[in-house]
């Protein structure tokens, strides 16, 4: 998003017709998104917690298990430090050192 366009989401967070957008911009996501992007391509409408959709999101929820746990991702191994490791670059934030 441009710095202009985020400057006005910002500062007309307030109205009630931009304040959707500014929600959609900055909130935390839900531990689970499921979306019909063939009638909502913005992926706007989260279908997760509609009980309808129950099925379908537990049948994607045991594939991407299996798939995690078969390619030993570090989501579901013991090497959930491994994100820490990594080297960091950026100047904005500074990191404390992992601790064991």
């Amino acid at each position: 998003m441009p710095l202009r366009e985020t400057v006005d989401l910002i500062q007309n967070r307030h109205d009630a017709a931009i304040l959707p957008y500014f929600h959609w911009a900055v909130d935390k996501r839900p531990a689970e998104e499921l979306y019909a992007i063939k009638t909502d391509p913005g992926c706007l409408n989260n279908l997760a917690r509609l009980p309808n959709h129950a099925d379908a999101k537990r049948r994607l929820r045991t594939t991407l298990d299996s798939f995690l746990t078969r390619t030993k991702d570090s989501r579901v191994s013991d090497n959930s430090d491994l994100f820490e490791t990594y080297k960091r670059y950026s100047r904005i934030r500074r990191f404390p050192p992992p601790t064991s």
